[in-house]
Parts: structure tokens; sequence; C-alpha cells
């Protein structure tokens, strides 16, 4: 359906350079921005497909940005769904494959 695909950080020079790329997931790169279907069914099984296509860790505002009008609002909503229905886990950095 949609790739989606970490960005390769720069390497970074200095003290604590090591400690702060550790810590930081990488960015989405957005292949092309999808439409954000209208039906909830569709919205869902899109949001399941794009963070298993991510396979990481990620927020729902940077699953909102691969879409075309999707609010990050209504992806959370999805994910927290996703979460209860055993599809996601929820962890403290954001949202992953179950």
């Amino acid at each position: 359906m949609c790739e989606i695909q970490p960005v390769a950080e720069k390497p970074k020079r200095g003290r604590g350079a090591a400690k702060k790329s550790a810590n930081k997931a990488p960015a989405l790169v957005n292949v092309a921005k999808h439409p954000w279907p209208k039906d909830l069914a569709e919205q869902t099984r899109a949001v399941r497909s794009a963070l298993a296509a991510y396979g990481g860790i990620v927020t729902a505002a940077d699953l909102a940005r691969h879409f075309k009008n999707a609010k990050a609002l209504r992806v959370e909503e999805i994910l927290a769904t996703l979460v209860a229905l055993g599809h996601a886990r929820r962890t403290e950095d954001g949202y992953a494959p179950a």
C-alpha cells in the first residue's frame, strides 16, 4: 500500500553526540502523501498498514503527516483502538506494531 522508510541521520560530532543520537527515533520519509480515507474502516486499515510499514516506534503526528488531510487526533484515536484490539502496542515514545 505505502512505503515509509526511516531517514538516515548524519553522524554527529563532539561530546554527547552518541547519547543524543541514541535516544532519537528516526524521522519518516514520505514517498508520497496518501489520501486520507473517508470511511472509518478504511482509515483504520490505512493506519495499521502505515504502522506496519514503518516497523518501529512512531507518533500519531508522524503517521498523520503521511496522509493528506489526516488529523493527528483522529490517528491517535485509531491507534488507541488498534492497541485495544491487540494490533499495535503503546510505548513511552509512541506506537509500534504488535
